[in-house]
């Protein structure tokens, strides 16, 4: 479960050039990066997150909109 204001880690695992994942509140506000991404091997990425605000959070992978993820954060 994601709490609100916790530093999160996710490691992605996307191919062709690595991440460009934006993640925006329900407000439309953009989580704040804690650091990366960062290269794990293959490809694998890591990138720490702080959603500072519950709700369903809009992740999005590549400008031209490759796939999106959906991520409920409780207060």
């Amino acid at each position: 479960m994601l709490h609100a204001h916790d530093e999160v880690k996710i490691v992605w695992q996307i191919s062709a050039g690595g991440p460009l994942v934006t993640a925006t509140s329900p407000l439309g506000t953009p989580a704040r990066v804690t650091f990366g991404p960062e290269a794990h091997g293959g490809n694998e990425w890591g990138i720490g997150y702080i959603f500072d605000e519950p709700g369903c959070w809009h992740l999005q992978f590549r400008s031209d909109n490759r796939a999106s993820i959906w991520l409920i954060v409780e207060p």
